[in-house]
């Protein structure tokens, strides 16, 4: 890493544990420096700038965060807002759980084997409903045809992905020390395996190899900023991985929190780069003007 990155991360770790703790607001905050820039862009917007931009939070929460009778007034906002399809009631998503709630909501956008709580399908189709909503992907993407899903682009089902694993990461990054990772990050799909593919992915290859090409225009991804993150983000996934090949893997606490460190750089590339690639997609703008 460079110097400037490696002081970024450091001093993210040692940042109290109660600021670091995966709260909804601290999701949120991460949601908006990675989409739009800065972690408070929600308060300066005018009123229909506000709405998407809780509507957004709000599908992210019931997608992955929903449990234990939560997100009743989530799911009323969305239902204020227009979207479509949604549940009638918390009742079709809920269950019961604890920390153990994560090998249910965090185990991949695509999950490798189907969760046996949760609900996924219906959680992820409140998500990309909403997406769907807030920035209008095409004719007929929206409504049920001779009871079939909506025909959700690939550009839809992308950012919808980067959202959800948005979310991922900060967990991820929020976790204190080797114990706790041992304990919770056991059930999150990992930032890297020690050889990631199609039938065994982690987070860095599902984002660079099937999401951010399909969240991206072809005039977007020719740009310098989109090779230059896709070139740091196969050098970090190199680096990780060879972290996790090693004898016992992440074993210990030194080797967590190098782990961690990948973890946070990553982090801090999407914050860098994403809202400046977004910024060039007439679909985003559209919705979020530049400022």
């Amino acid at each position: 890493m460079q110097l400037p990155l490696l002081f970024f991360v450091v001093l993210y770790l040692f940042i109290p544990v109660s600021v670091l703790a995966s709260n909804r607001m601290e999701h949120d905050k991460q949601l908006e420096r990675i989409v739009f820039g800065r972690e408070n862009y929600y308060a300066s917007q005018p009123k229909n700038q506000k709405k998407a931009v809780e509507a957004l939070e709000c599908a992210v929460f019931l997608c992955i965060d929903q449990y234990n009778n939560t997100g009743n007034n989530d799911l009323r906002t969305l239902k204020e807002y227009g979207v479509p399809g949604l549940p009638e009631n918390i009742n079709a998503i809920n269950y019961t759980a604890g920390y153990d709630h994560r090998k249910y909501t965090h185990i991949g956008w695509v999950p490798i084997m189907h969760p046996e709580k949760g609900e996924w399908n219906i959680r992820k189709e409140i998500l990309l409903s909403t997406v769907n909503k807030v920035f209008d992907f095409g004719l007929f993407t929206d409504v049920n045809i001779l009871g079939l899903k909506p025909a959700y682009t690939p550009q839809c089902d992308a950012f919808s992905a980067l959202l959800y694993y948005i979310h991922i990461l900060e967990d991820l990054a929020a976790l204190k020390d080797y114990g706790q990772y041992k304990l919770e990050g056991a059930y999150v799909l990992p930032l890297a395996r020690a050889h990631a593919d199609t039938n065994s992915p982690d987070i860095l290859w599902d984002l660079t190899t099937l999401y951010f090409p399909n969240l991206f225009s072809k005039s977007v991804k020719e740009s310098f900023e989109y090779n230059e993150l896709m070139q740091k983000s196969g050098s970090l996934a190199q680096s990780a991985r060879s972290l996790v090949q090693r004898t016992g893997g992440i074993y210990n606490e030194e080797r967590f929190l190098e782990y961690k460190n990948y973890t946070l750089e990553f982090l801090l590339l999407l914050q860098d780069y994403i809202p400046r690639l977004l910024r060039k997609e007439s679909f985003f703008t559209s919705i979020f003007p530049p400022e």
